[in-house]
């Protein structure tokens, strides 16, 4: 096991660090993410700090600065991206055009990293079937196909990029897609694995059963099942001040391919 698993274990294990996690706080902690995503100000940052959900989770004034910086272009982005996407959402059969401007914001907004925007954009286009259709009718499968349509020769290393891409450019055709993330991913480990039921972090590489656990969240916690974008941003921005603050160490989570995977 790696050092950086056992780190994630350690902070699941500790009673201390969780004593006040409740259904309330972290509806309160949901809205304070929400709100500070939305408007970055030194204000918010140091009330979503002071709220500290997770004890000792604390930044320092330089982080509380690069992490307002980090998240600052977020809201006039999103507002973008939703109206861009809004084109593919009223049309059957986006045309490339479309798909390429909307790939090519999604990888530069949310730092996706793709390698190929133009190869990735035409392979969406091209090679997936019924692409709105099944997305509209929330189609899990798709993710999977998306992530595989770069993963040939050199470029199969590409395939956990493309996994996270695939499941925003997804959500924000359909918002009952979960996103998946690095933060989001780790996060979401750290709170279901202080229950009985216990899974391993590369359970969450495959993206059924990523939503299973994250719709056990939503449950466990009593949180609102119509909005994903709201847990979505919880999950991520937490996730993002655990780490800055040094409170997780996360692990990569690879994509399995569903098709390849027993857990079916």
């Amino acid at each position: 096991m790696k050092d950086n698993k056992r780190t994630v274990k350690f902070i699941v294990n500790d009673s201390e660090r969780w004593s006040d996690f409740s259904n309330d706080r972290l509806a309160e902690c949901i809205k304070l993410c929400v709100d500070t995503r939305n408007s970055p100000t030194e204000e918010n940052i140091d009330r979503l700090n002071a709220f500290q959900l997770i004890k000792h989770t604390e930044l320092d004034e330089n982080k509380k600065r690069r992490f307002r910086m980090a998240i600052g272009t977020y809201k006039p982005g999103d507002e973008l991206l939703n109206e861009v996407f809004s084109e593919i959402r009223n049309v059957a059969y986006p045309s490339l055009r479309q798909v390429q401007e909307a790939v090519i914001i999604l990888n530069s907004l949310y730092n996706t990293n793709l390698q190929n925007v133009i190869t990735t954009s035409r392979n969406i286009k091209n090679q997936i079937p019924n692409l709105l259709r099944r997305i509209n009718e929330r189609d899990l499968t798709v993710i999977d196909d998306i992530t595989r349509i770069n993963q040939q020769g050199e470029d199969a290393q590409f395939s956990n990029k493309i996994y996270s891409f695939a499941t925003k450019f997804c959500s924000f055709i359909n918002p009952f897609y979960p996103i998946f993330d690095r933060f989001s991913s780790n996060l979401l480990f750290m709170i279901l694995n202080r229950s009985e039921e216990q899974f391993p972090l590369e359970d969450l590489g495959n993206y059924r059963i990523f939503c299973v656990k994250y719709k056990t969240f939503l449950s466990k916690y009593c949180l609102d099942k119509t909005n994903y974008k709201d847990t979505d941003t919880f999950l991520w921005m937490y996730g993002k001040i655990l780490v800055a603050s040094g409170d997780m160490v996360f692990d990569t989570v690879s994509h399995i391919d569903q098709k390849d995977s027993s857990n079916q």
